[in-house]
């Protein structure tokens, strides 16, 4: 099953970030544990434009 979690405290080298960038190796803490072959997604808010017959 999917687990979605708020990253609220980031870190990068063992230090506290407001982001991690690409490329960055960083770490969460998350409720389940999860596994190497495990992937992670980031979910956004999208913007509304309405459908394609309103445009």
């Amino acid at each position: 099953g999917a687990v979605f979690v708020t990253a609220e405290d980031i870190r990068v080298h063992l230090r506290q970030v407001s982001e991690a960038v690409k490329g960055d190796h960083f770490s969460i803490k998350t409720p389940e544990k999860i596994r190497p072959n495990d992937q992670l997604y980031k979910m956004v808010k999208a913007e509304r434009r309405g459908t394609a017959h309103e445009r």
